[in-house]
Parts: C-alpha cells; structure tokens; sequence
C-alpha cells in the first residue's frame, strides 16, 4: 500500500482512504480477464468459419439461397437476404 516514508498522519489517511475506496478501486485483474475472454470467442469464431468454409467458398451464398426459400416473401428477412445477403456474401464471411 503507498504511504510516505515517516509521516504516520499521512500514512493513516492513506491508509483510511483505500479502506474507503476499497470496492470502487480500479481491477486491472479483471479487465484483463474480460480482454482475454474475448479474445478466445473472436478466435473461436474465427475458426468456425474456416471449418465450415463460409471464408473460402460460396456456402454462405448457398445458405442464403436455401433460408430465402424457407421465409415470408414479404418479410423483412427476405429483403435483407436478396439485397444484402446475397449482394455481400463475401465480406459477410469474413465479418
């Protein structure tokens, strides 16, 4: 804990103001778990793609084209797979 070298009032205040702030204190320890936790979804999902080849190939366009058959016509789905989906497949694949 800081404090200053031969001063004791200063040390007790020091020492009463982390006792205060002891909850609200920042938790560099827990900030870095969060980071690296994301890092392994991002990573994790990153070799999904490659596994089922949506970077690769046109399945993503073969999965849109099948789901378009599935759903409403009139639905918004619909109209974000024929102009987008379909359009963008590519850069969809490597998102």
């Amino acid at each position: 804990m800081p404090g200053y070298a031969g001063c004791s009032v200063a040390n007790h205040q020091v020492k009463k103001y982390h006792e205060r702030n002891r909850k609200t204190r920042y938790r560099p320890d827990c900030f870095a778990r969060i980071a690296v936790f994301t890092r392994y979804v991002f990573l994790g999902a990153a070799v999904n793609k490659w596994r089922q080849q949506y970077i690769t190939t046109d399945r993503l366009s073969q999965i849109f084209r099948q789901r378009l058959e599935e759903i409403n016509p009139e639905s918004y789905g619909a109209w974000f797979i024929e102009s987008i989906g379909l359009s963008y497949y590519q850069p969809l694949g490597n998102v």
